[in-house]
């Protein structure tokens, strides 16, 4: 990432004040915030590139994205929710034998 520096902006995340996207609060996130967050979740659920995440929440959700750049910075596999249904998640989750589920 040449010319990228820390605190450049990563993403903006946005939210509904009221209920109705008319009154969106954007906050914005620099990958020197990310990069600590991630780090802080790694150490604190011990990752290591044995472990397998199964992400079944969007990744808008801000907690879900730090868990992929946790996951992805100790060198672990991600396998994403493959369906719409809540009844093939069990599929997904048998397949993949995720380590752990972030819940």
């Amino acid at each position: 990432y040449i010319g990228v520096g820390g605190f450049d902006v990563f993403t903006t995340m946005y939210r509904s004040r009221s209920g109705t996207k008319s009154e969106l609060a954007g906050v914005s996130v620099n990958l020197r915030g990310l990069a600590i967050c991630a780090h802080s979740v790694r150490q604190s659920l011990g990752l290591t590139s044995d472990d397998r995440h199964f992400s079944y929440i969007w990744p808008a959700f801000t907690a879900e994205r730090l868990m992929l750049h946790a996951v992805l910075a100790a060198g672990g596999a991600i396998g994403f929710f493959g369906g719409v249904r809540s009844p093939r998640i069990f599929e997904d989750i048998k397949h993949l034998q995720p380590t752990f589920l972030a819940g």
